[in-house]
């Protein structure tokens, strides 16, 4: 899946990546999907198929200048139940 960028508060990008299989018979098929609450709140993505958990990593900064250590915070997003045409995916502060 492809991963989508999007500048917001303090200048920080969003990396992210569907968590399942898509359920959609055409992998290929993309939507849109709008993230709601957390780190990502009202970003508007498009996902392949119609993945139940949307996962979003944030960069964090590192402290040791000079090393190759990259650390980012995770967030997950899951699909909200609801038959609208443009999915929503709630944020879900109980999963790492």
């Amino acid at each position: 899946m492809p991963a989508r960028s999007r500048t917001g508060a303090g200048d920080v990008s969003y990396g992210l990546r569907g968590a399942t299989t898509p359920r959609n018979e055409d992998e290929h098929a993309y939507g849109s999907a709008l993230l709601v609450g957390g780190p990502a709140d009202g970003v508007r993505i498009e996902v392949r198929g119609s993945p139940d958990v949307i996962q979003v990593t944030v960069p964090c900064r590192v402290e040791a200048s000079g090393s190759d250590v990259r650390a980012a915070a995770v967030y997950v997003y899951r699909r909200e139940s609801g038959g609208s045409a443009s999915p929503r995916h709630g944020f879900d502060p109980a999963s790492p």
